[in-house]
């Protein structure tokens, strides 16, 4: 309720002449106003605190909207770039034929001959970095399936949290807890007791196992993970030095001619 002050409320007092009723009604369309008032406040002030709430989670959506916008230019770019590679690596290799038989006889000048070797080292060349390129791009397919895979893993974890622990630790360390409480609450008569007291020890081994199983699987996922990053990375720098190679023997030729 609205707490209001004295200078607020002495319009509210009962004026000289006027009824108790008319008093009443005037009073409570006072406080009904004042109501309203601070509901349209506290409308606005609760309008406010969410758009303040909500400003973080707004730019942390750009911010991604923009990466996997950035992502995807970058992914064109080099599907283009592999593209002219091939495409070059088919118009370098009608080339090299050609000079291979116009130096097949033996009266063939020994300018020709050299244009010939050029021409298949350079398209020696041009064929491991399109076949580098068909390798890059499948490690990039095999890293995108993976991602997914781990993206679905967290949607999965996500859901599963609203029904219970929240991680496969989590689960295992309840599954200990429970193992702990039956061995705490368990009696060890002299007969009985000791296959109670068995049967608790063999439900934490268990559990171990499972928790060990799990830290393994997770850490195999992690490591394969990594390899793969590894040799996209290597394929990109061999790529780049094979390109680099190309062009100071593209630039030698032309020099030559």
């Amino acid at each position: 309720m609205t707490l209001l002050t004295r200078s607020q409320t002495k319009a509210m007092d009962r004026k000289a002449g006027k009824s108790l009723l008319a008093y009443k009604e005037r009073l409570a369309a006072f406080i009904q106003e004042a109501n309203d008032r601070a509901a349209v406040a506290a409308k606005e002030r609760n309008r406010l605190e969410q758009e303040d709430e909500a400003k973080p989670q707004r730019e942390e959506q750009d911010r991604l909207r923009q990466e996997e916008a950035d992502l995807q230019a970058a992914a064109e770019h080099r599907s283009r770039q592999r593209e002219r590679l091939f495409t070059r690596e088919t118009v370098i290799g009608y080339e090299a034929a050609h000079w291979v038989e116009v130096t097949s006889g033996d009266g063939a000048p020994e300018t020709e001959k050299g244009l010939s070797a050029l021409t298949k080292v350079s398209h020696d060349l041009v064929a491991t970095c399109a076949l580098q390129q068909q390798e890059i791009l499948h490690l990039q397919q095999t890293v995108d399936q993976m991602l997914a895979r781990l993206q679905a893993l967290e949607k999965q974890s996500a859901v599963v949290a609203t029904a219970g622990p929240s991680t496969l630790t989590t689960r295992v360390q309840v599954l200990e807890d429970d193992v702990s409480n039956i061995k705490r609450s368990t009696p060890q008569p002299a007969s009985g007791g000791a296959v109670d007291l068995a049967a608790s020890e063999r439900l934490h081994a268990a559990a171990i196992e499972i928790q060990r199983h799990v830290s393994g699987l997770l850490a195999r996922k992690e490591a394969k993970l990594l390899q793969a990053v590894k040799a996209l990375k290597a394929s990109e720098v061999g790529l780049r030095e094979a390109q680099e190679g190309l062009l100071q023997i593209l630039a030698a030729k032309s020099g030559q001619d």
